[in-house]
């Protein structure tokens, strides 16, 4: 009889068991595959920007390594450009975080999604734009980095090329775009102290080499690059880089896209890294609504020594110790 129990005993504890293994290996099959995040980021510097496309690029990689995380192991980045329609591409991928670098891109990003994190690596007024109720609060799905510029960095960068390039006299604002520069009062009193006139010149419907010679013909010997459009993509930097050096122009640009770049004043250098910070809390499960869009801090200078030697000219100390960078 005992015996007889016994065996009754291991058959039950038996069928208990075997109950809750299958019971684990159900419930394991049950449960979706943990998929790795897929970031999609909004360039606009190139038709098909990759990591290693500028230091832009770079620097967002880098500040997602800071946090751990890794493309190709725990991480997916997805790189799209140029085209309004890669953003709607995105959204139907999908995607679990968007990043976008302008007001006007994330704007539209908005019209087409209210569910996807959208981190903006640049702002110059997400509130103006609608893209956030406040600074502290943004209530949407938009956060990240503002950049409320200083109206006298513009008169800095004229003073910083008047410094490097004394003979600089008569300089024209590159740009990209339809509407045309305004120059603000701070500028032109700016530009009087200097003993510099200034005058703009577009690249929206002509080749950037055309409107580059056409100014020179104007008497310019030195320029401004507004990074719009197609001068603040790999492709289009290289020609205003390469132009430059056949008219032996020195340039200072706003932000420092391309390691080819004479000079570079501007506070979006260290955007692109800080940018990660909002994608690994969000991928940590912090809500955009919840995480204040952050101010930039200061403008940095970039000096590169071999464009400067490129074009015949040394760069005075006075320059050198102002630069937070110096490429030799």
């Amino acid at each position: 009889m005992v015996a007889t129990r016994i065996v009754v005993a291991v058959k039950v504890v038996k069928a208990v068991v075997a109950a809750c293994v299958l019971a684990i290996v159900s419930a394991a099959q049950a449960q979706p595959v943990s998929k790795v995040p897929r970031i999609g980021v909004f360039f606009g510097l190139a038709p098909s920007p990759t990591a290693s496309s500028s230091p832009a690029a770079r620097a967002f990689v880098q500040g997602l390594e800071d946090y751990g995380w890794r493309t190709g192991q725990n991480i997916e980045i997805v790189w799209r450009g140029a085209t309004p329609a890669t953003i709607e591409e995105l959204v139907a991928m999908p995607v679990d975080i968007l990043v976008v670098n302008s007001d006007e891109v994330a704007h539209f990003a908005m019209t087409k999604t209210r569910r996807i994190p959208i981190v903006l690596m640049w702002s110059s007024n997400p509130i103006e734009y609608g893209l956030a109720k406040s600074l502290a609060r943004p209530g949407g799905n938009v956060t990240g980095i503002v950049d409320f510029t200083d109206p006298h960095i513009d008169g800095k960068r004229l003073q910083l090329l008047s410094e490097a390039a004394p003979r600089v006299k008569r300089v024209f604002h590159l740009h990209a775009s339809n509407e045309p520069l305004t120059f603000s009062p701070e500028l032109e009193a700016d530009a009087r102290k200097l003993g510099i006139s200034m005058f703009e010149a577009s690249v929206a419907t002509s080749q950037i080499e055309t409107e580059i010679e056409r100014a020179v013909r104007q008497g310019a010997n030195g320029m401004v690059v507004v990074n719009q459009g197609k001068l603040n993509n790999p492709v289009g930097r290289a020609i205003v880089q390469r132009e430059a050096i056949r008219h032996r122009l020195p340039a200072i640009y706003e932000a420092a896209v391309s390691d080819e770049d004479l000079i570079a004043y501007g506070t979006s250098w260290d955007n692109q890294r800080r940018s990660a910070y909002f994608v690994d809390r969000i991928l940590k499960g912090a809500k955009p609504a919840d995480l204040p869009i952050e101010r930039i801090a200061k403008p940095r200078l970039m000096v590169n020594l071999r464009a400067a030697k490129a074009i015949g000219l040394t760069i005075p100390d006075s320059v050198l110790i102002q630069a937070d960078r110096v490429l030799q």
